[in-house]
């Protein structure tokens, strides 16, 4: 869009000037840049006086003080001495400033002087001239007219002109022209005109009268210059400013644009609705009034290093709204360069992020909480593993102690005094030496249970020599019951080894234990990798391999409604005399896999077997 407004403005046959609210200058073509005093690739972006400081001096510095400030359009006709040329200037205001079209009118004006040399004249310029009598009958066209309309003076005397009008602008132009006539003064009107080729194209009509000594009018001379190229640049631009304001009125943010030198010049309708303020109030740097004093030193500084090097302007600041309450927005900007990568404008937006700043703030003050409870947590946790260390060493050393001695000293009862024994103390020494035993057991499986940790070295473990190892372990158990090991073959992962034994040895020793009277057990120990739908729905981290392993036995198994309590520690379905144990070993079981950041579960119905799945990662 830039390169087609910059050939559009090259290609106007009038000098053209774009300028700021400050004089600076926006866009040029090279009629205007020709007048300059500065070097063409120095012109844009200075100050039009600094540009033109022979202006200064003359008519045209008060003329385009007063339309800028009455923002209405106006002309004004201007002799050059130092060139000796009249001009004819135009200046119109837009939204970001306003457009000064200069047209060279030098001919006409010698046209005045004299018929003859008028009519030699105008036949060379490149406007269309014409001239009619006092009546605004036309008599007489340049050859430019013919050229552009095909037409003859026949076709056009008097007021048949009409014929080559737009039939949208032929009342418009007809009433204006009748009573401007009338008023004997100077005018203009733009409109279109048909050529010889059927197309229109947007012209300046300007008209003067020719008076008398008395200051009569005699005829009135006129010229229409072909400003096709200056009008459809200013529908593009009337166009693209429409499309910025009626875009950026539907966005929820603060729009806002600037010149290159940080102006702003337009805000939408969401900024007005925000600030309650107009405009003229915060226009160029009127938004800053409205930061919060915190915030102001801080803004500039990184909007001032962004119009320096032209890099993306991004910061949050609090602003003032309507209400008086200051809002949390995050601003951003980017520029628009033309091809040379100079900056000319910039295009911001403003998004109130106040609720989520507000949030972000009670979070991180929540965080901080949290983070102290846990470190006071962790606090507590550190001097309760102090204590378990401490248990561990009582239950190996001090408890055991004393058992040993028990069991030591009811055995030489038993060896050397067992038949001496009353038949009830004999029955009471069985009994204080199972005690013993079950004693001595469970200090051993909560020391085990208690030891249990991820402090232990991980290294890579062969769960098949781990299988292999516990079948040599229980190999009089396994054989007192004529049990079956299935073992599928399984993987090698990173894991603690003692806990590896700890828990396959639990699982298969109760497999074994609590089988079916005059049933031989059957275990079947099977393993399958786990799929990316498996592990999500188990909420395990997606970065890791798992697979799962499935200890299946065709003992009693257990009633459903205990299938999370018998993980529980001390938990016993079946009388010590039935099927001696501790409680502890699948309460182990569990630990062993949460260390190893994995899941256990059991299915059974009561003598239907059990089955218990084990999910464990690769690494």
């Amino acid at each position: 869009m830039e390169s087609i407004y910059e050939e559009t403005v090259e290609g106007m046959s009038d000098a053209f000037v774009s300028v700021d609210f400050s004089w600076v200058i926006l866009h040029l073509n090279s009629k205007t840049a020709d007048w300059s005093v500065l070097p063409n690739d120095e012109i844009k972006a200075r100050s039009l006086w600094e540009a033109f400081p022979m202006l200064l001096d003359s008519p045209l510095y008060d003329f385009c003080q007063r339309c800028m400030e009455s923002r209405q359009s106006d002309a004004i006709e201007y002799y050059s001495e130092v060139v000796d040329q009249w001009y004819y200037v135009r200046a119109r205001p837009i939204s970001r400033g306003m457009n000064i079209f200069v047209s060279d009118i030098t001919n006409n004006k010698k046209i005045e002087e004299g018929q003859t040399q008028f009519l030699t004249m105008v036949n060379a310029i490149p406007q269309l001239g014409w001239m009619a009598d006092r009546e605004g009958y036309i008599h007489w066209y340049n050859d430019r007219w013919y050229e552009y309309t095909g037409t003859t003076l026949e076709e056009m005397e008097g007021w048949g002109w009409q014929k080559v009008h737009h039939p949208e602008h032929v009342d418009r132009v007809v009433a204006y022209a009748t009573e401007s006539w009338q008023q004997d003064d100077p005018w203009e009107l733009t409109f279109p005109l048909r050529g010889k080729d059927g197309n229109y194209r947007w012209f300046l009509t300007r008209v003067f009268p020719v008076k008398d000594s008395a200051g009569k009018v005699q005829q009135w001379i006129g010229t229409n210059t072909d400003v096709h190229d200056q009008v459809k640049a200013e529908e593009v631009l009337k166009q693209s400013e429409a499309q910025l304001r009626q875009m950026s009125d539907f966005m929820p943010q603060l729009v806002w644009t600037t010149d290159a030198t940080g102006y702003h010049d337009f805000y939408n309708e969401r900024w007005y609705e925000f600030t309650g303020l107009t405009y003229q109030e915060t226009k160029d740097t009127g938004w800053a009034k409205l930061l919060h004093p915190d915030d102001v030193d801080r803004t500039w500084q990184i909007w001032n290093h962004s119009l320096k090097t032209g890099e993306r302007y991004e910061t949050e600041y609090r602003m003032k709204r309507a209400d008086g309450e200051y809002r949390w927005l995050l601003a951003r900007a980017t520029a628009l360069t033309n091809e040379a990568g100079e900056t000319i404008r910039w295009f911001g937006t403003c998004t109130d992020i106040h609720d989520q700043k507000v949030a972000n703030d009670t979070l991180e003050q929540k965080v901080a909480e949290r983070t102290h409870e846990l470190e006071t947590a962790n606090e507590h946790l550190r001097s309760v593993n102090d204590e378990l260390q401490q248990f561990n060493y009582v239950a190996s050393h001090d408890l055991q102690e004393p058992l040993r001695k028990i069991k030591i000293f009811s055995e030489r009862i038993k060896l050397l005094d067992f038949e001496n024994l009353s038949s009830a103390s004999q029955g009471s020494l069985d009994r204080i030496m199972d005690s013993v035993d079950r004693m001595s057991n469970l200090l051993k499986d909560l020391l085990d249970f208690s030891s249990a940790s991820r402090e232990d070295l991980f290294t890579r473990v062969n769960l098949n020599e781990i299988i292999v190892d516990i079948q040599s372990d229980l190999e009089l158990l396994i054989a007192q019951k004529s049990a079956t090991l299935d073992v599928a073959d399984l993987p090698t992962i990173e894991a603690i080894p003692l806990q590896m034994h700890q828990l396959f040895y639990n699982l298969i020793n109760n497999a074994v234990k609590f089988a079916i009277p005059d049933r031989k057990p059957l275990i079947r120990i099977s393993c399958m990798a786990l799929t990316g739908k498996a592990i999500e729905q188990l909420r395990l981290s997606r970065k890791k391999k798992y697979f799962q392993l499935t200890i299946q036995d065709n003992g009693i198994g257990f009633e459903p409604q205990y299938a999370e309590k018998i993980f529980e520690l001390f938990k016993r379905l079946h009388g010590k005399q039935s099927y001696p144990g501790t409680g502890v070993g699948l309460a182990l079981c569990k630990k062993v896999v949460e260390n190893h950041l994995g899941r256990i579960w059991a299915e059974s119905e009561y003598g239907k077997g059990a089955t218990f799945h084990v999910i464990l990662p690769l690494k």
